[in-house]
């Protein structure tokens, strides 16, 4: 369950530290809910979405499989710079995760792009 607004006492410190507080923007929601912040999941602990870290599995799994080339879709002119960014993006929220994506991007070829 979640409501728009600000809990006051929230409004009342960011305040005191100089900061203004866009009401349209905000919402008080429960533990149940997934809450994102710039496409950051900050429930517990920071993470990726299932369904980026599952579609990012699947383009390093495809490139390790059919070359870079196939998946570079959107014409990156640095694709192999690019996977790697996603990749350490990952590791920064979540080790683990990002682990598990840097052993299949090891796997890549990249002597074809």
């Amino acid at each position: 369950m979640h409501s728009r607004g600000t809990c006051p006492y929230v409004a009342a410190i960011a305040a005191e530290e100089g900061f203004i507080v866009n009401h349209h923007k905000t919402r008080v929601m429960s533990q149940a809910i997934r809450q994102r912040i710039g496409g950051v999941v900050v429930n517990r602990r920071l993470n990726i979405r299932r369904a980026d870290f599952d579609r990012l599995k699947a383009i390093l799994r495809n490139c390790a499989r059919h070359g870079a080339a196939s998946q570079n879709r959107l014409c990156h002119p640095s694709f192999a710079a690019h996977l790697r960014g996603r990749v350490e993006w990952v590791r920064s929220l979540n080790p683990t995760r990002g682990e598990r994506l840097s052993k299949v991007y090891d796997q890549i070829d990249w002597s074809g792009t």
